[in-house]
């Protein structure tokens, strides 16, 4: 399964965005082990595309 996320976000110069949640992949709720986002100058969107198992489950996330 294909996770795509994305977020419309302007910040300062040298902040970071990341995906933490319920999943390994996003760090099992550990903010220093949550995805990194990249950022998009022309769309000033972030995002992150992540490939978990189908039998992954439910995720739950927020953007940290």
């Amino acid at each position: 399964m294909i996770l795509r996320f994305s977020l419309p976000y302007r910040t300062v110069f040298g902040q970071r965005l990341a995906v933490c949640g319920s999943h390994p992949d996003l760090g099992n709720w550990q903010p220093a082990a949550a995805a990194d986002m990249h950022y998009d100058e022309a769309s000033t969107c972030w995002s992150i595309e992540l490939t978990v198992p189908d039998a992954a489950g439910e995720l739950t996330y927020k953007y940290v």
